[in-house]
């Protein structure tokens, strides 16, 4: 659970249907001058949603595998000239990776998130060969798209294998997002008229320019590569942030690629258990 309407909308769901729900907040990423300063406020939220349902809330800190998996990717892949997409590693290393371990070593069954997404199971034999389909174990599962066309993030996604999909549900693939809006009013939730968050997961509202900049400074990062020198260069050859995304462009060899439109959102809220493209 975020702090964000959507993860407290797919909670909220899994308890009226009667699952036993806990409630989980994952701190992926912090400030280093400011510990708990970027998180802290969403926690307090999704405390205030889950004390709403009458359910738990555990707070896991996954900071070094997200800065191992995640961030020290991110890291080479603007030292090499690309425009790298945390997101998706985000999901399949963090929250479908650690996270589901974490959770079934503490015996859940089944990890939800509030991503608009779907999922589909098949099996095996057609209903000709064998019309019971619930005795006959699932084969497949599909990943498909959610109801709301523009909220769908199935793209960030994409990697996640069948052993992790079979953990996962997704409550919100149903919903269109003013759907959710009036289902968290209906439940009467404490997040029901929070802002949404965009950008890259866990790493905080501001530019990436800035935030590698920070970085240059002061290197979190347990990746050899990642130099001061590295991170600096990433700076002056990255940092152009494309309008309606939290993707950057760049072309080392001729220099910094311009969009043709700069964009005035800074990246996203950070520390949390959720963002705009990873969800959740």
């Amino acid at each position: 659970m975020s702090g964000g309407v959507d993860s407290s909308v797919a909670a909220a769901l899994l308890v009226n249907a009667g699952y036993d729900v806990t409630g989980v907040f994952m701190v992926d990423y912090d400030d280093p001058e400011r510990p708990g300063s970027c998180w802290h406020s969403d926690y307090e939220d999704a405390l205030r949603v889950c004390a709403k349902l009458g359910i738990k809330l555990l707070r896991l800190d996954f900071q070094k595998e997200y800065r191992k998996l995640v961030l020290d990717y991110m890291y080479k892949e603007y030292d090499a000239g690309r425009t790298p997409n945390p997101d998706v590693l985000c999901n399949k290393y963090i929250k479908f990776g650690v996270w589901l371990e974490k959770a079934r070593e503490l015996g859940y069954d089944l990890v939800a998130t509030g991503h608009y997404a779907r999922l589909e199971r098949e099996f095996p034999i057609s209903n000709f060969q064998f019309p019971n389909k619930s005795k006959c174990p699932m084969s497949n599962f599909q990943l498909l798209q959610s109801k709301d066309k523009n909220k769908d993030q199935t793209y960030f996604l994409h990697q996640l294998t069948q052993e992790q999909l079979k953990y996962i549900i997704f409550p919100l693939g149903s919903y269109t997002k003013p759907e959710v809006r009036k289902l968290a009013k209906k439940f009467n939730l404490p997040t029901a008229e929070k802002e949404e968050s965009m950008g890259i997961c866990f790493i905080g509202e501001v530019p990436m320019k800035e935030f590698l900049q920070k970085m240059s400074d002061a290197p979190l990062t347990t990746c050899p590569e990642c130099s001061k020198e590295a991170l600096s260069k990433m700076v002056t050859a990255a940092g152009f942030q494309l309008k309606g995304n939290g993707y950057y462009a760049t072309d080392f060899k001729g220099g910094p690629a311009k969009p043709k439109e700069e964009a005035s959102a800074p990246a996203h809220a950070c520390g949390t258990g959720g963002c705009g493209s990873c969800g959740g």
